[in-house]
């Protein structure tokens, strides 16, 4: 009877493993999941302190200091806190991660979810304009797999004779 129990409670077991958050518990629980980026992009100051989940695509990747600064095109949260795919967002938001001595593959067009508080707001420029972004502070986060993009079609054509003589 054991042999036959063993394999089923591994099957289930890493069946529950895959269904494993991306971000801990603790921080989903206190987090304000329901609150709309929108809301948080247009009135930060309201969110001070309190902890977030945002996702989305990175756009770039800068040190300063002991910090690393992620600019995020935010994406509404999808299945298991993964970016939603699409032209859907409501701005940017700055990601700051202490990575002290961490490798790291952070990157332009890698997705990502964080998750930490919101603790400034930071006017940049971005093109001709000034923007203001909330900043969040990162306490974890999770870069997702990079997509590959599929080849295109292969398409030959030939014309050609053959035969013997």
């Amino acid at each position: 009877m054991k042999a036959v129990w063993s394999p089923l409670f591994c099957i289930v077991i890493l069946g529950l493993g895959g269904c494993a958050g991306v971000i801990s518990q603790k921080l989903i629980e206190a987090s304000e999941l329901q609150a709309a980026f929108s809301e948080i992009r247009r009135t930060p100051q309201n969110h001070l302190g309190r902890t977030v989940v945002l996702a989305g695509s990175i756009i770039s990747v800068r040190r300063e200091g002991a910090e690393t600064v992620v600019e995020v095109l935010q994406r509404p949260l999808g299945h298991h806190l993964q970016p939603e795919m699409g032209d859907e967002t409501e701005g940017r938001f700055l990601a700051r991660i202490n990575l002290a001595g961490q490798e790291t593959q952070l990157e332009p067009k890698r997705e990502i979810t964080v998750a930490g508080k919101v603790t400034d707001q930071e006017t940049r420029p971005l093109d001709r304009t000034m923007y203001t972004y909330p900043v969040i502070q990162v306490e974890e986060y999770h870069l997702w797999p990079k997509w590959k993009q599929p080849a295109p079609p292969r398409v030959n054509i030939g014309f050609g004779v053959s035969g013997t003589l």
